[in-house]
Order: structure tokens, then C-alpha cells, then sequence
């Protein structure tokens, strides 16, 4: 985290600029269905990001993750947030990125751990740019919590554990019959 606290006034400097760099998920209304390519195109890129990530292949992973992230996926938020927050695997370092991915993830119903992650890397920055942090993940809450792609994300029972863990998936997936999730 001190590498954060080093960084941080020529990175927040264009905070908001990056923001209108990024590519966002097709909007749709209440009464819309995601078609099922849709939902299986965003199954298949966050499987293969979670597999480049844990692979430490972060550079290969940001597409795939990203596509799943705009969608409202709450791991590939999470995911995103740390490879841009830390610059992991050689990535270019970008703050408001990080802050914009990791406090969408940490939103509404969320892993307790992606919100501790979060307020962790909110208390590494100084408190001067509170307020233009605050804009960037509100920024990002509205374009990707999922509402806009119909998706919706929840702490469910880890099967065979005590556990929990967060689960995001497509409202209209049931629509379909033999959607996999991987």
C-alpha cells in the first residue's frame, strides 16, 4: 500500500478523464432479454480472465475481465480493481481505475472480503481526494452494478462448507436451457 501513497497525486490527476476511455456493456430496459449468446460470451471471458489471473498472466487477462466486469460480475470487478490498483504482472498502474473497479465490486451486495480490499486501498490514499474518488466509483457504480445488463450478484452457501461466496448471474439465464457457467 505505500506504493499507493508515492503514486498517488500524478495518477488522480486524470482521474476522471480515464473514466471516458472505457467501453461499456449493452444497456437494457426493464422489459429487454439478454440473448443467451450474450450470457455465454460473458461466462466463457470471466472463466478464461479467472484462469489468466490466477495464472499471474495479468496483461492477458483485461479484456476478458473487463467484459465480464462491464457486465456487473463482481469477481472480475475485484479482479480488475487489484491488477490496476497494484499494476500486477508489469500492468500500468492507474488509480482511478482500480478505485473505480474495486468500489463497484465492494457495492450492494458484496464479498465482505472485495469490501475490506477496498476500504483498505480507500485508506492508503489521502483523505484530500476523498471527494474525487467518491465521483469515480460513483461513476462506475452507475455504468456497471450490473442493473443496466440485468444481472444481479449474491452471497450464496459454498457447497459443502459453511462458507459463502458471491455468485453473480443473468436474470434471464433460466431462459435457456444448458447454459454453463464456465
Amino acid at each position: 500500500m505505500n506504493a499507493l501513497k508515492g503514486t498517488h497525486v500524478a495518477i488522480l490527476a486524470g482521474m476522471v478523464a480515464g473514466f471516458a476511455t472505457l467501453t461499456t456493456a449493452p444497456v437494457l430496459g426493464a422489459d429487454d432479454i439478454v440473448p443467451q449468446q450474450e450470457i455465454e460470451n460473458t461466462y466463457r471471458a470471466q472463466t478464461q480472465g479467472r484462469q489468466l489471473y490466477r495464472a499471474k498472466k495479468y496483461e492477458e487477462a483485461i479484456p476478458y475481465l473487463e467484459f465480464a466486469a462491464q457486465r456487473g460480475f463482481k469477481q472480475a470487478q475485484m479482479r480488475l480493481g487489484e491488477i490496476y490498483v497494484t499494476g500486477l504482472g508489469g500492468v500500468k498502474q492507474d488509480i482511478a481505475q482500480g478505485i473505480g473497479w474495486l468500489g463497484v465490486a465492494a457495492s450492494g451486495e458484496s464479498d465482505p472480503r472485495i469490501r475490506q480490499r477496498y476500504k483498505a486501498v480507500r485508506e492508503a490514499i489521502p483523505a484530500e481526494h476523498n471527494e474525487q474518488l467518491d465521483r469515480i466509483v460513483e461513476q462506475y457504480t452507475n455504468t456497471f452494478d450490473g442493473r443496466n445488463t440485468r444481472v444481479v450478484c449474491e452471497m450464496v452457501d459454498r457447497a459443502g462448507t459453511h462458507g459463502k461466496m458471491m455468485r453473480c448471474r443473468y436474470l434471464d439465464e433460466n431462459l435457456y436451457p444448458g447454459i454453463s457457467r464456465s
